[in-house]
């Protein structure tokens, strides 16, 4: 025995043997979990199934002692037969990973999914030249894909899409913190894609091969296998596959159509919708003349002590009595105590469950995410060099030191690049935080330690007008995590008690309102003016059975303000000074929220003053739908002339207007 034989035989069996190390793991889990009543209730599915998780390890055995040969097919009708077979095998098992209502996919998607594969199949069997090898990766990708799947479905509400590719820096960041409990799904599946794989190890296809010598042929063979490939990928991303499929994504509900088109191509739509679409009929000079109306004259006033600007978004600060009747402690009692605030009400966001950044976006920017497509993660997606914020136009116009807090990583939300496109003189990140000033409840920083930071931050700028934008961690997800040891868990009623993430989570908003209430405290002894900005930047992504529940109780005819529930946190404007503005009571979407706490201190730019007055005709608009002044809501498929003229507008003042335009 050769070198080489010594070599592939010691591979060979290392795989067995890991084979084999799986089998063992995936029985001991589900033994345990079948002793608990938890899985594979049934003696008969639980004896199937430890029948199947020791067939790949036998089979890849036999293999090895020789029982069963290894059979290399040469057979072009055998080769087709498996081309046909591993797209739709590699579909199935992503789908059924995942997608609860994969057998109510149409035929129509199925195919055009298996279309995709098959393409993609048929470039990695180019560029590899090795049939079976190639199989192995798709179907192994494609098994990775239907995991994500499940997963980000778990812990964010929906499934994955394009610009979720973009954030996955971001959300590895966080992904420790979250349980990976393995279901009967991925167990079956598991074992059925090794057995698949130890089989066509077995039963092998032939490789492609180049008869000719000759080299000219050669070298045209091997350019031309990767090119081919490159420019599938290049026309594939080029086209508007939901045109050309005749599918789309609901921006409101995109898990249901995930669900029903299938994730392959709703993943490929989903990049389409991230591009830049510029609004029908738009056109530079008729934004400049629409925005003619709204030009206001510099307020500045030299003589007038600028207040220190301080807005805390908070993570996943919500209160959920929202959604329905609960009996709780009261988690929000210095909250809805508070009766010396400028403005209050509920804000409507425009992501549930994650998405951060977009909220940031709506708030500093004006802009509905909604206008961009139908979603996407705009700090991802675009260069917002130009686009109007408020921390540009309080440093600018106003004179303001803007400075950016948020105690978690800087380059999460791509954040980095994005504060610094939106002028903020300084970005503090938990890199810029010793261990002695972070605190925690969950696994997140603290709010008390992030406001504790705060405080310094605002003490080292005594010497300017300051501009403070903060997002807080501590509410973030990952709820079923056990709490820091000196905290109270809140009651709640029997009927949610055994939510062990709802229990959490209340207990962590309970944390923060005590937080906050610090922070008041704080605000009210400065001697200088300020104005504090407070919000949730979306609601928390729990338990879909708790939410299902809670929401039962809704009443009401309209499926969008049924919808609009789980789009709802609370907000306040705060000062320690007379305003000129007491106890104002409204809801507003967050686009608007910007412009309102510049309103309060008495600062107007041409497009917050536009802002403004649009508020006046369309007070709530968010990915779900929009209300008028009316109080009646719409969905986005019926027109209106003062939401045709904002997509308009936004789309200047993000890639239209000049960066010193105000």
């Amino acid at each position: 025995m050769d070198k080489k034989q010594k070599k592939r035989v010691i591979m060979e069996w290392l795989m067995a043997m890991c084979i084999f190390a799986i089998s063992i793991v995936f029985f001991m889990y589900i033994s345990k979990q079948y002793a608990n009543n938890l899985m594979f209730q049934k003696k008969s599915s639980f004896l199937v199934v430890t029948i199947l998780t020791f067939t790949p390890f036998v089979l890849y055995y036999c293999k090895l002692q020789g029982i069963v040969h290894v059979v290399n097919i040469k057979s072009k009708i055998l080769n087709i037969i498996y081309f046909i077979m591993i797209p739709a095998i590699a579909l199935f098992v992503e789908e059924f990973l995942w997608n609860d209502s994969w057998r109510q996919i149409p035929i129509k998607a199925l195919l055009v999914n298996y279309i995709l594969i098959a393409i993609l199949a048929m470039c990695i069997c180019l560029i590899i030249c090795k049939i079976w090898v190639s199989y192995t990766v798709v179907l192994v990708l494609y098994w990775l894909y239907g995991l994500v799947n499940h997963y980000v479905l778990l812990f964010k509400g929906r499934p994955p899409l394009y610009t979720d590719l973009l954030a996955a820096g971001t959300a590895t960041t966080v992904m420790g913190n979250y349980n990976y409990e393995l279901t009967g799904r991925i167990i079956i599946c598991t074992l059925l894609l090794l057995i698949i794989l130890v089989c066509m190890h077995i039963v092998k296809p032939a490789d492609i091969k180049i008869k000719t010598q000759k080299k000219s042929f050669r070298v045209i063979f091997h350019i031309s296998r990767i090119a081919v490939p490159v420019g599938i990928v290049i026309m594939l991303l080029s086209i508007d596959a939901g045109s050309v499929s005749g599918l789309s994504i609901n921006a409101w509900d995109p898990t249901e159509s995930v669900q029903s088109n299938g994730a392959p191509i709703s993943m490929l739509i989903s990049y389409d919708y991230a591009k830049p679409q510029v609004p029908d009929g738009y056109s530079k000079a008729e934004v400049q003349e629409i925005l003619s109306d709204y030009v206001v004259e510099d307020t500045q006033d030299t003589d007038k002590e600028k207040p220190l600007v301080l807005v805390v978004m908070n993570e996943s600060f919500s209160d959920l009595s929202v959604l329905g009747s609960m009996k709780t402690d009261d988690y929000l009692e210095y909250w809805n105590s508070l009766d010396s605030y400028v403005m209050r009400g509920n804000v409507y966001t425009s992501v549930v469950g994650g998405g951060t950044c977009n909220s940031e976006f709506e708030f500093l920017t004006g802009d509905a995410t909604v206008n961009t497509g139908s979603g996407g993660y705009l700090y991802q997606n675009y260069n917002l060099k130009s686009t109007f914020n408020i921390a540009a136009y309080l440093k600018d116009v106003q004179g303001y030191n803007t400075v950016a807090f948020h105690p978690y990583k800087a380059n999460n939300w791509n954040r980095t690049t994005v504060y610094r496109n939106f002028n903020f003189d300084q970005f503090i990140s938990i890199d810029d935080m010793t261990k002695d000033e972070l605190t925690y409840v969950s696994w997140g920083a603290s709010d008390a330690c992030d406001y504790q930071k705060v405080e310094q931050i605002i003490e080292d700028n005594e010497d300017a007008p300051l501009f403070l934008f903060n997002v807080t961690m501590q509410n973030h997800g990952g709820y079923t995590s056990k709490l820091k040891d000196g905290y109270d868990l809140v009651s709640v009623e029997d009927r949610y008690a055994g939510y062990e993430d709802v229990v959490n989570y209340l207990t962590l908003i309970q944390e923060s309102d005590h937080a906050y209430e610090e922070l008041i405290a704080y605000l009210e002894k400065l001697d200088r003016p300020v104005v504090l900005c407070m919000f949730g930047d979306h609601q928390p992504a729990l338990d879909d059975s708790f939410i299902n529940d809670i929401t039962s109780s809704y009443t009401g005819d309209s499926d969008v303000e049924r919808m609009e529930q789980r789009y709802i946190t609370p907000y306040m404007i705060w000062s320690n000074y007379d305003t000129g503005v007491n106890q104002v009571e409204k809801d507003m979407s967050l686009n608007y929220l910007g412009a309102n706490l510049l309103d309060v201190i008495g600062y107007r730019s041409t497009y917050t003053n536009y802002l403004l007055n649009l508020e006046k005709e369309i007070p709530i608009m968010n990915v779900v739908g929009y209300q008028t002044n009316d109080e009646v809501w719409h969905s986005w498929n019926e027109s209106n002339t003062f939401v045709d003229d904002y997509k308009k507008v936004q789309y200047y003042e993000m890639f239209g207007r000049k960066r010193d335009e105000y």
